[in-house]
């Protein structure tokens, strides 16, 4: 078994995840203006900004991208540290939400954007744990190890 992450996997998951997250994000755009959303924040003294189909999907987009972008770089160093970049971005995910979250806008607004936080954070660690090293993933129950040869 081999510990060699390969980058192009790593971004065709990445790929996947951030296409997979912004149509569920979209999803849930949708249902909060059905629900009563505005989806308009204002962030300090700035002027409205409206939140749409083009801001959240380039921000998942981004946001992951720059996410595999720094996993890439440790990933070439370290292939197992796919667990640790895991955590960290869950951390910054859930790091995240104080924006959503004391934003001024209405409620709904609010959860649906702390929701949206949650999701791209969720496909980013379904990315990297879909990319993970076989030498990191052990054998499922059903499956003889790798070694079972050895012990007959």
């Amino acid at each position: 078994m081999t510990d060699h992450i390969a980058v192009g996997r790593l971004w065709r998951h990445g790929a996947v995840a951030a296409a997979i997250a912004t149509a569920v994000k979209l999803l849930v755009l949708a249902l909060g203006r059905m629900t009563g959303g505005t989806f308009v924040v204002v962030f300090g003294s700035e002027p409205p900004m409206p939140v749409g189909v083009s801001a959240v999907t380039v921000m998942t987009v981004v946001s992951i991208a720059l996410g595999l972008a720094v996993t890439t770089l440790v990933a070439r160093r370290r292939p197992r540290r796919l667990r640790t970049m895991q955590v960290i971005g869950a951390a910054v995910a859930v790091a995240s939400l104080f924006q959503p979250l004391t934003v001024d806008a209405d409620t709904t607004t609010r959860i649906a954007l702390a929701a949206m936080h949650l999701i791209t954070g969720a496909a980013f660690v379904l990315a990297l744990w879909r990319t993970r090293p076989l030498a990191e993933v052990p054998p499922a129950p059903s499956e003889p190890r790798a070694d079972a040869h050895r012990h007959a």
